[in-house]
């Protein structure tokens, strides 16, 4: 439940506004029996895995509660919004709290030009997404072919439990700084701003092997940062019996630092069934500790959007259409290659199809691989539509369609964004108010 803000008629505290978030979600999931049967083949070897994964039922729930709080105070043109908010959940049983700071000073006192800037701190919640961390037990068994003959080397061996246990971890935060200009001038808003962020207390799993079996945990080593410029043009147009229009044109470059590996990174539990290590990678064809990499500077020198929002039949017809373009750029990305151009081959064993999983000597184990490159820029356009049902003072019902990469645009990945690129989609909903 949020609270609305109360106007005061005090010399300097205008205005106070204050609400409180509560949620709980409860995940119930039940796998039936499979089997996976997987033959990687090599120029020397071949390798066979089966993973049998048994029936499993689980239920996971999380419990969160949220608040916060802000003031204006007013002195004539100079307006100061100080806040809070506080966070807690059951999971991590951590209560974070974050402060909330604005600024606004009105230049010439007509709203033409405002000095803004802001120090603010945000908790992310990746730290809960471990409450619905899914594992399925799993028996193991593999065989390498050497000649004519099989050779088993895994007997019945218990897949690793990698639920990560989060208690007595950070939640993981951004501290911000923001300043700029905004104001309206002859019919068009603008917005200059410029911001910093320091990625603090970011999550980092890590692993290890002992003998037969395998530890996992995370830490709050991560760190990173980004820096930030945007400039944006708006100018709204009343067409009449043609609809309401707001055009907003965008610039932004930037420059994001992060850390090696992600609070995801470990999740993944084979490739093709071969047990991956965590700790070393390939790094521009060499074998390297992955510490020893350089940070994934991903850095898009501009980014250039162009957005439409129409409003048509009194409102009940809304589209809204965003367009972006990317310039291409340079930073850490998956060496992606076919077996034969590396040492000693990849996890699929293919001379077609690419892969940035490179194996050991004895191909039991497979390494990640890395190198610096270009990563490709783009255009691309979402385009989505609400249409209005029914609306009355205390009702309506919403018609909702989306369609994401309007154009099927295939962009550049850096590392950090794990080489995932979505192609086209729709989605089609409805939405009620009451």
């Amino acid at each position: 439940m949020d609270f609305e803000s109360r106007e005061l008629n005090l010399p300097l505290l205008k205005a106070i506004s204050t609400g409180v978030n509560v949620n709980a979600t409860t995940i119930d999931r039940w796998n039936e029996a499979a089997m996976v049967d997987v033959l990687v083949k090599m120029p020397s070897r071949a390798i066979r895995t089966t993973s049998n994964y048994l029936e499993y039922d689980q239920s996971r729930s999380l419990k969160t509660l949220g608040y916060y709080a802000e003031a204006d105070l007013a002195w004539k043109r100079l307006l100061v919004t100080p806040g809070f908010r506080l966070d807690y959940d059951d999971f991590t049983e951590n209560l974070d709290i974050a402060h909330r700071l604005r600024a606004e000073f009105d230049t010439f006192g007509d709203s033409t030009l405002r000095l803004v800037s802001g120090y603010n701190r945000y908790y992310g919640t990746a730290l809960r997404t471990y409450a619905f961390d899914r594992f399925r037990p799993f028996v193991k068994n593999q065989w390498i072919k050497s000649g004519d003959e099989w050779i088993k080397i895994a007997d019945n061996v218990t897949g690793a439990d990698k639920s990560y246990m989060a208690k007595g971890l950070d939640t993981p935060y951004s501290d911000e700084v923001m300043g700029g200009l905004i104001g309206s001038v002859a019919g068009f808003d603008y917005s200059v701003k410029m911001v910093h962020r320091d990625h603090r207390k970011q999550l980092m799993n890590m692993s290890e092997k002992d003998d037969d079996e395998t530890r996992y945990w995370m830490t709050n080593n991560g760190q990173g940062s980004y820096d930030g410029f945007t400039a944006t043009l708006t100018r709204a147009v009343d067409a009449g019996d043609w609809g309401k229009h707001a055009f907003t044109f965008g610039a932004t470059t930037s420059k994001t630092k992060t850390f090696n590996g992600g609070f995801g990174d470990n999740l993944r539990k084979y490739s093709k069934s071969i047990e991956r290590d965590y700790f070393m990678v390939y790094y521009d064809g060499k074998l390297m500790p992955r510490v020893g990499m350089p940070a994934d500077n991903y850095n898009a020198p501009w980014v250039l959007t162009f957005t439409w929002e129409g409003s048509f039949f009194d409102d009940r017809l809304r589209l809204y259409s965003f367009n972006r373009w990317r310039d291409s750029s340079k930073g850490l990305k998956r060496d992606a290659r076919i077996s034969s151009e590396t040492p000693y081959g990849t996890t699929s064993g293919s001379e077609t199809r690419k892969s940035s999983n490179w194996l050991n000597p004895n191909g039991t184990y497979y390494y990640e691989a890395y190198v610096v490159g270009g990563i490709k820029g783009g255009f691309a356009s979402d385009l989505s539509i609400e249409m209005d049902l029914l609306a009355t003072a205390k009702l309506s019902t919403t018609m909702i369609v989306d369609v994401m990469n309007v154009f099927n645009t295939k962009l550049g990945t850096s590392a950090a964004e794990d080489g995932t690129v979505r192609g086209r989609g729709y989605y089609l909903g409805l939405r009620g108010e009451f």
